[in-house]
């Protein structure tokens, strides 16, 4: 009797995370591509120096409340030594935390295919380290995004935004910089519901 009812309770759990009726919370695994980002010296705003190519992991909790609106946390962290110019090797370390929203845009009959857009706010962090000595600055982010996302297979989604951030730290040490990630940015992401969600490509 109760190997029947454990098996009834977990075909309630399978069909609820089946039924396309559901909304649901929907785990997500990626990164955000940053072609170029500046650093300048405060005391000198002649010198600034471009780096190139910073990619940032992203891990994210969606919540679809099927009607084409969702609401995301987002965790990021970036790790990057750069050297500019001839002065000493930088360590760079971020992390950032955010919350927000996009609607979605069903553009196929089957529902697997969507286009959205959204807004993004959240907080950062970063260190800077040169010489044994670092120093931490934080500062309030913010972005809108639009991009495309599409059921792959098994119910794993993969999204791809097309993102503009307005992102400034400013590292007050002995030689104060301004580190500045705003900007047009990529995010590529792959995501997979883990409750109660609506199986779009299904229908």
């Amino acid at each position: 009797m109760i190997r029947l009812q454990l098996l009834a309770i977990l075909l309630l759990i399978v069909t609820n995370i089946s039924n396309p009726a559901l909304a649901g919370l929907t785990l997500g695994l990626g990164l955000d591509y940053t072609p170029i980002a500046r650093m300048k010296y405060v005391n000198n705003s002649d010198i600034e120096f471009e780096i190139v190519d910073n990619v940032a992991w992203q891990g994210r909790l969606l919540y679809d409340f099927n009607n084409g609106l969702r609401a995301t946390g987002i965790v990021d962290f970036y790790k990057k030594k750069i050297h500019p110019g001839a002065f000493s090797a930088i360590d760079l370390s971020q992390w950032t935390l955010g919350f927000g929203g996009d609607y979605g845009y069903e553009i196929t009959e089957s529902g697997a295919t969507l286009i959205s857009a959204g807004m993004e706010t959240g907080y950062g962090q970063l260190t800077s380290g040169s010489n044994a000595l670092s120093s931490t600055s934080g500062s309030m982010w913010v972005s809108g995004m639009v991009g495309v996302r599409f059921l792959v297979a098994y119910n794993f989604w993969c999204e791809l935004d097309y993102r503009l951030v307005w992102l400034e730290y400013e590292i007050r040490d002995i030689n104060p910089k301004k580190f500045i990630f705003s900007g047009s940015c990529l995010r590529l992401a792959l995501d997979y519901p883990i409750s109660g969600h609506r199986d779009e490509g299904s229908e």
